[in-house]
C-alpha cells in the first residue's frame, strides 16, 4: 500500500487530484489491504511469505487477454519474485533477477480468484525461486514461473534521453502496438506508452503507469507495468508480415534493478539483439525522469505463437515447443542426454582402477573410485574424440554423470550429436534442451525443496588496518619482505638443521613409507630465540612454548608499534584473533618421549595462542585461535573484522603463524601427495607439482575506519569486505570446489559493496597443484562473469611462488604483499614462471598473469584494490577485498626543521645492549631509506618515537636540526664517542630525588616555558631520568604523521626443548626428530661416498651425554664418546663381527681438541680408512 500513498501524495502535489478523492481513495487502499492480510498465509523455506489474490474481472487481468481469456500477464511473476527479495533482504537496495523462465500461463476464468506464492530456497549466496498458483486452497500447486534472485552490484548511469531521441524517428500512430499481436488483447490500464521513438536498432518510448498505480489492488517495487511496456515497445520490431498467430513473451535472462522511489513515468530505451521469424530477443534500458538508469532488462524473449488451437494453456511458447514440431526436438534432446549419460558410464568404467563400486548417474565420481589422475585421463580421452577442450577441472564443476551429461547436452549437443550417430532430421536445438532442463529442474526443486540458509547482512562498516608487522624467510621486516618479492626471487631452500634433521627422513621416491620426498621450504632465521626476560617468562617455561607463541608475542608487540598505539594499548577493549593449524613443536617434545611438564599444555595448547596474548597485554576482547588449516588466518581476520562491526571490541589484532619444526608435517603432506617433489610453488605453471612449506608470523592491528580518522591513524589500506565460507561436499573431503570458492568470492564482493570490475588484482591461493590451481582460475572466472565481460582488467599472482606455502598464516602473507603492492603501486611477477597451465585458459577472460614488474593502475577517480584468497585442504574457504587508503587531504603537513627549529630524537630499550641495537637499526633505516612511507621527514621519525613507542628504563635522547646531523650523532654513539653535543643518556632507577623535586604543581608552567623558549635540552635532562611527559604538547593543531620505523630489537636468546630429568632410554635415542631412525645415539647416519666410509651425527647441546658433561660452563663431549663412536662405526661398516670375534681393540687413541656444542647445532663425523695390515684407521672431526 505504500506505492499507492506515494503515488496519490504526488498527485496531491501537483493538483491532479483533489483532496476529497484521494481520502476516498486511500479508504479503498485501506479496505482492500485488510481484506488480503485475511488470504492464506504462513511460513516458506523459514520465511513469512503472503500469498498474493487476483480476482476475475479487475483491471489487472480484464485488460490482458490471450485469446479472449483473462491470463495474469507473465512479467507479474518477476515483480512478485522481487518483492520477495527485499521482503527477505529489507536492507539490500539492489537485485539481480537471473533466468525468469515463464512455464505456465495463469487463467482465471469467470468468478474465479487465483493465488500466487513466490517460493524462495535459499542456495549458498543465492535465492532460487519458483512462483506457484492454484485457484483454490483445496487444490495443490502449480508451477507457474522459475529464477534465481542475487544481491548485486548496480552500475549508476545516466542517459542523455534528448540526443538518444534526436536520432530517431517519431513514431505518430501507437494503436499498433496494442492490436498488432492477434494473441493478445490490451485494455486502458495497459495503454501505458505516450510517445514512442525508433532509430535502426532501437525504440525509445515515454512510460506512464499513474493510471494503473491509482486502481491497482497491489503493490509492486518494480511494477510489472514497466516490464510489459518493454515489451509492448519491443513488438515495433515485429513486421505484420510475420505476426502469424503472434508472438507471447517467454523469459528474461537478467533484470537488475536499483531500489528507487515509486517510478509512475520516464523512458524505456529497448535495444534489438535478434529477430527471426521465430524469436525476438531485446534488451530494455529503464531511464527516470532524472535521466538516471534505474533498471536493466538484458534477453528479453518472445516466441512466435504455431498453434492453431486458441487458448491461453496452447499458446504458452513452452507448452508449445513440447506439444509441436518442438516437442520432437525435445525428444531428440532427451533421447541424446541418455546417450551421452551412456557414453559417459563406458568412460567412467574404463578409466576407474576401482571397480568394485556401483555407477549410478547420480553418485559423485570421486564415491565411484575414480582418483585425480583418472579423471586427467578421461579428460584428455574426451577431448581427443569430441575436440572440445576440456580441463579435468570440470568433473569439480559437474560432479557426477547427470550434471555432466546435462552440460554437455546444452553446451556441446551438436558435437555429440555427430560424435554419437544422431542423424541430421533429429538436429537438436540447444536453446530448446537448456529450457527443458531449467523446467525439470524447477519441478524436481518444487517436489523436495532445500532447505534454506541465512544470510549475513552486508558489513556496516569498512576496516581499516592502522598497523602491521611480518617476518619471513630472508626478511626480518616488511622492506625486506617487499625487496625480494618485487625482484622475482624466490628465498626456498634445504631444510636447516636448526629446524629439523630431514636426512633420515628424506626418500626421493615418492611411494616410498613414512618417509618425506620433499626436503625443501622457505625458513625463518632464529626461531629457537626469544626475548623471555622482556615479557616475563622464564627460562623455562620459555623453553617448553611453542617458538610460534612466542615469536606470535614479539609480532603483535611491533604491530602494536607500528601503529603507534603500543603505550596505550593496555587494558583496553581489543580483540585478537589468531590463525594457526600446525603444531610442530608439540609433534617433537611427542617424539621424544620427554616427561610430562606443566609448560608443555600452557605453551602448546591451540586454545593458549591468541590467550597468551591477550593475557601479557591485558587485553578485554574477544580472543580466539582458528585452524581452518590453510585459511585459518583469513578467517581469523573475517572473525575479527564482524566483531568489530558488532563493537565487542574497539580494536582487533589479527595473527597468524607457521613453523616448520618437525618430520611429522612433512611426512604427513608427502603421504597424501601434496608436496612438491622438486622444491618449487610452480604456481599456475605448467611444471606445477604441489607445494613446498614455508614460513611466516604476522600480525595487523585494525580499527573501524571512521574511528581511525577521527583518532588521525595512519592507515595502511582498508579491508572494504570478506566472507568465510565451507564448500560443502565435494568428490573429496580433500577436493578443491568451483562452486564453493565461487561462493565465497561472490560473497565478499557483495559485503564489500563494490562493483567487482573495480578490482585489479586478485592475490590467489595458487599452492601450485596440476589441479587445484586450474579450479581456482575457474573460480574466479566464473565469478567475475557474473558481473562483466570486460577482459584483461585483473591480474592474478600468488606469494607462494617466493616463499612456498606458509599454511595457516598464508592469508595474513597474501594481505601484507597486497598492501606493500598498494604502497609502492606495483603489481610484481611470480618467480619461476615459464609457461602456463594447460588446464588454464585465460582467454576472453577478466584475468590476465603479468611476466615482469608493472605498474599498478587503476579505473579513473577509483582507488586500487584487490582480493585475497585463502582455501583450507578440507574446504573452509575465505576471501577478503581490500582497497588502498587515499587521504581526503592529499597535502601533507610539513614542519619545517632547521638548526633554529630542531627536533628531539628519544630512543628507550630494557638494557644497554637492546639500545645500541635500536640505535643501529635507526641509523640503517635513515642512511639507506629502508621506510615504507613515501617522503618520510625528520619531523615524522621525532613524532612517531615520541609518541608512539613506551618509554623503557635505558634511555637516549638527542636534539638535531637536520637528516645529516642525526645519522651523526647516531653513528658517533655507535663507536662510542664521548661529549657528543645535545645527546643524553640515563638509566631509570627506582627511586629518583630529582624527579620528586620536579613533580609540583609549578611544573606545568616550567615545561610550557621551556617549550616556548625551545629548551629541550632541560626536557632531554629530565626525561632520560624517568620523567613522564606528553609530546603533543610539542606540537600545536598541526602534528606530523606518524610512520613505520624499526621496531623493538628484541634480544636473541636460544630457548628449546629441554634435554633433561629422568627420561627413557627410548627418548635418549630420540634427541632429535627422527632419532628413533638412526644408527646409533652417537652415530646417526651413515654418509659414505666413493671417496671414503663416513658417518655423521648432528649433536643440538640438548643430549644427556653434553648436557651432563659441562667444562668451565660449556658443554665439551666426553672423551669416552669418541671410543663408543669408533666401536659402532666399526659395527655398522663390518655388518658385525666374524667368527670368532667377540670384540674390538682401539689403539694409538689421541685426542687433539674437544668438541664443544654452544648455542647453535655441531655435525661431527668419523671417518673410517682400511690398512693392507687389517686395521682400520679412524678420525674424528667437526
Amino acid at each position: 500500500m505504500d506505492i499507492q500513498l506515494s503515488s496519490l501524495y504526488n498527485q496531491i502535489k501537483e493538483r491532479r487530484i483533489s483532496k476529497e478523492d484521494a481520502i476516498n481513495q486511500m479508504k479503498k487502499l485501506k479496505a482492500q489491504s485488510n481484506k488480503r492480510d485475511t488470504s492464506t498465509s504462513g511460513m516458506v523455506n523459514g520465511y513469512h511469505i503472503v500469498p498474493e489474490v487476483y480476482e476475475y474481472g479487475e483491471p489487472f487481468l480484464r485488460d490482458h487477454t490471450v485469446f479472449g481469456e483473462q491470463v495474469l500477464v507473465g512479467v507479474t511473476h518477476g515483480s512478485l519474485a522481487i518483492n520477495t527479495f527485499f521482503k527477505m533482504f529489507p536492507e539490500e537496495k539492489n537485485v539481480r533477477l537471473h533466468r525468469l523462465h515463464f512455464v505456465k500461463p495463469i487463467e482465471v476464468k469467470k468468478d474465479e480468484r487465483v493465488e500466487v506464492l513466490v517460493e524462495p530456497v535459499l542456495k549458498n549466496f543465492e535465492v532460487d525461486f519458483l512462483v506457484k498458483y492454484r485457484h483454490h486452497h483445496s487444490e495443490n500447486w502449480n508451477i507457474t514461473a522459475t529464477g534465481t534472485l542475487q544481491k548485486a552490484v548496480f552500475e549508476r548511469k545516466e542517459l542523455d534521453v534528448e540526443s538518444i531521441k534526436n536520432t530517431m524517428e517519431k513514431i505518430d500512430c501507437l494503436d499498433a502496438i496494442y492490436s498488432s499481436n492477434p494473441a493478445v488483447s490490451f485494455g486502458e490500464s495497459y495503454k501505458t506508452i505516450s510517445h514512442m521513438y525508433k532509430g535502426t536498432d532501437q525504440i525509445l518510448a515515454r512510460f506512464n503507469i499513474t493510471q494503473s498505480l491509482q486502481e491497482a489492488k497491489h503493490e509492486y517495487i518494480l511494477h510489472p507495468h514497466l516490464m510489459n511496456s518493454a515489451f509492448l515497445a519491443a513488438t515495433l520490431f515485429i513486421g505484420r508480415g510475420v505476426m502469424g498467430n503472434g508472438f507471447l513473451p517467454f523469459g528474461i535472462k537478467d533484470i537488475s534493478f536499483q531500489r528507487t522511489a515509486t517510478l509512475e513515468h520516464g523512458w524505456l530505451l529497448i535495444s534489438l539483439i535478434k529477430n527471426t521469424d521465430e524469436i525476438l530477443l531485446f534488451d530494455a534500458e529503464l531511464i527516470n525522469d532524472e535521466a538516471q538508469l534505474v533498471a536493466r532488462f538484458s534477453g528479453c524473449s518472445m516466441l512466435r505463437i504455431r498453434s492453431t488451437s486458441h487458448s491461453a494453456e496452447s499458446a504458452n511458447p513452452l507448452t508449445e515447443q513440447l506439444e509441436a514440431k518442438d516437442r520432437r526436438e525435445m525428444k531428440n534432446g532427451s533421447d541424446l542426454l541418455g546417450r551421452i549419460q551412456n557414453y559417459l558410464t563406458n568412460k567412467l568404467s574404463g578409466n576407474r582402477s576401482d571397480q568394485t563400486r556401483p555407477v549410478t548417474i547420480e553418485s559423485n565420481l570421486m564415491d565411484m573410485g575414480m582418483e585425480s589422475s583418472e579423471l586427467v585421463a578421461m579428460a584428455e580421452e574426451i577431448e581427443k574424440e569430441t575436440s572440445i577442450p576440456l580441463s579435468p577441472t570440470l568433473f569439480f564443476e559437474y560432479p557426477n554423470i547427470k550434471e555432466l551429461s546435462e552440460f554437455f547436452c546444452m553446451e556441446y549437443g551438436d558435437t555429440f550429436s555427430k560424435l554419437l550417430g544422431t542423424s541430421e532430421e533429429e538436429h537438436v536445438d540447444g536453446e530448446v534442451v537448456q529450457d527443458a532442463l531449467v523446467s525439470i529442474h524447477a519441478e524436481a526443486r518444487a517436489a523436495s525443496p532445500s532447505p534454506s540458509l541465512p544470510f549475513d547482512e552486508a558489513g556496516k562498516d569498512d576496516i581499516a588496518i592502522i598497523g602491521m608487522h611480518g617476518v619471513f624467510a630472508d626478511a626480518p621486516d616488511l622492506f625486506h619482505f617487499w625487496n625480494y618479492i618485487r625482484d622475482k626471487k624466490d628465498v626456498v631452500k634445504e631444510i636447516p638443521l636448526d629446524h629439523w634433521d630431514y636426512r633420515p627422513w628424506y626418500d626421493p621416491n615418492p611411494e616410498a613409507v613414512d618417509k618425506t620426498y620433499c626436503k625443501w621450504g622457505s625458513f625463518i632465521d632464529h626461531v629457537d630465540k626469544f626475548d623471555a626476560e622482556f615479557f616475563n617468562i622464564s627460562p623455562r617455561e620459555a623453553e617448553w612454548m611453542d617458538p610460534q607463541i612466542r615469536l606470535l608475542l614479539q609480532s603483535i608487540y611491533s604491530a602494536g608499534e607500528d601503529a603507534g598505539y603500543i603505550n596505550q594499548i593496555r587494558g583496553t577493549n581489543t580483540g585478537v584473533f589468531v590463525g594457526v593449524c600446525s603444531h610442530d613443536y608439540m609433534d617433537r617434545i611427542a617424539e621424544m618421549n620427554l616427561p610430562v611438564d606443566p609448560y608443555v599444555g600452557t605453551g602448546n595448547a591451540q586454545s593458549v595462542i591468541a590467550n597468551r596474548i591477550s593475557f601479557y597485554f591485558n587485553l578485554k576482547g574477544p580472543s580466539m585461535t582458528m585452524d581452518t588449516a590453510c585459511s585459518s588466518s583469513l578467517f581469523a581476520l573475517h572473525a575479527a573484522c564482524n566483531a568489530l562491526r558488532n563493537k565487542e571490541c574497539e580494536m582487533a589484532f589479527v595473527g597468524g603463524a607457521n613453523l616448520l619444526l618437525s618430520s611429522w608435517h612433512y611426512r604427513y603432506f608427502s603421504s597424501i601427495g601434496a608436496l612438491s617433489p622438486t622444491g618449487k610453488c610452480h604456481t599456475f605453471d605448467e611444471a606445477a607439482d604441489g607445494y613446498v612449506p614455508g614460513e611466516c608470523v604476522a600480525s595487523l592491528l585494525l580499527k573501524p575506519l571512521q574511528q581511525a580518522k577521527r583518532d588521525g591513524d595512519r592507515i595502511h589500506a582498508i579491508i572494504k569486505g570478506s566472507a568465510a565460507l565451507h564448500g560443502g561436499y565435494t568428490p573429496s573431503l580433500t577436493a578443491p570446489s568451483v562452486s564453493g570458492e565461487e561462493n565465497v568470492i561472490v560473497k565478499a564482493w557483495e559485503n564489500a559493496g563494490i562493483n567487482p570490475e573495480t578490482i585489479s588484482y586478485i592475490e590467489a591461493h595458487g599452492t601450485g597443484t596440476k589441479l587445484g590451481d586450474p579450479i581456482e582460475i575457474n573460480s574466479l572466472i566464473k565469478a567475475f562473469r557474473r558481473f562483466t565481460n570486460k577482459e584483461h582488467f585483473c591480474a592474478v599472482g600468488s606469494v607462494k611462488a617466493n616463499i612456498g606455502h606458509t599454511e595457516g598464516a598464508a592469508g595474513l602473507a597474501g594481505i601484507l604483499k597486497v598492501i606493500l603492492q598498494m604502497k609502492h603501486r606495483k603489481i610484481p611477477a611470480m618467480p619461476n614462471f615459464t609457461k602456463l597451465n594447460p588446464y588454464i585458459s585465460l582467454d576472453k577472460t577478466a584475468l590476465y598473469l603479468n611476466q615482469e614488474l608493472e605498474e599498478w593502475k587503476s579505473m579513473p577517480g577509483v582507488p586500487r584494490r584487490a582480493g585475497v584468497s585463502s582455501f583450507g585442504f578440507s574446504g573452509a574457504f575465505a576471501h577478503v577485498v581490500l582497497e588502498e587508503y587515499l587521504p581526503e587531504d592529499q597535502e601533507l603537513p610539513t614542519i619545517s626543521v632547521t638548526k633554529e627549529n630542531p627536533v628531539i630524537i628519544v630512543l628507550s630499550a630494557k638494557n644497554e645492549e637492546r639500545l645500541v641495537e635500536q640505535v643501529q637499526r635507526l641509523l640503517t633505516a635513515v642512511s639507506e631509506n629502508q621506510f615504507m612511507d613515501n617522503n618520510v621527514s625528520l619531523a615524522e621519525i621525532a613524532y612517531t618515537l615520541q609518541v608512539g613507542r613506551e618509554p623503557m628504563e635505558e634511555r637516549l635522547g638527542m636534539i638535531v636540526g637536520s637528516m645529516e646531523e642525526l645519522k651523526d650523532k647516531l653513528q658517533r654513539f655507535l663507536e662510542g664517542k664521548e661529549n657528543i653535543e645535545n645527546l643524553y643518556r640515563g638509566r631509570i632507577t627506582r627511586q629518583n630525588e630529582t624527579l620528586a623535586f620536579f613533580e609540583d604543581e609549578d611544573m606545568t608552567q616550567t615545561i610550557d616555558a621551556w617549550i616556548a623558549k625551545r629548551k629541550y635540552a632541560k626536557l632531554l635532562e629530565l626525561w632520560v631520568k624517568g620523567f613522564l611527559f606528553d609530546w603533543n604538547r610539542l606540537y600545536g593543531e598541526i602534528k606530523p604523521r606518524r610512520i613505520s620505523l624499526p621496531g623493538y630489537p628484541f634480544a636473541k636468546k636460544r630457548y628449546w626443548i629441554p634435554e633433561s630429568g629422568p627420561i627413557s632410554s627410548y627418548s635418549r635415542k630420540a634427541v632429535t626428530s627422527g632419532m628413533e631412525a638412526f644408527l646409533h645415539p652417537l652415530l646417526h647416519i651413515n654418509t659414505s661416498d666413493f671417496t671414503g666410509q663416513r658417518f655423521t651425527s648432528t649433536f643440538t647441546g640438548r643430549e644427556f651425554f653434553l648436557t651432563d658433561h659441562m667444562v668451565k660452563g660449556e658443554r665439551i663431549l666426553p672423551g669416552v664418546a669418541y671410543l663408543e663412536m669408533a666401536r659402532a662405526a666399526v659395527e655398522q661398516a663390518l655388518k658385525g663381527f666374524g667368527p670368532g670375534q667377540t670384540g674390538l681393540l682401539l689403539k694409538n687413541v689421541v685426542w687433539i681438541r674437544p668438541i664443544v656444542v654452544g648455542e647453535d647445532p655441531i655435525q661431527v663425523h668419523i671417518g673410517l680408512t682400511p690398512r693392507e695390515n687389517g686395521e682400520i684407521e679412524y678420525q674424528v672431526y667437526s
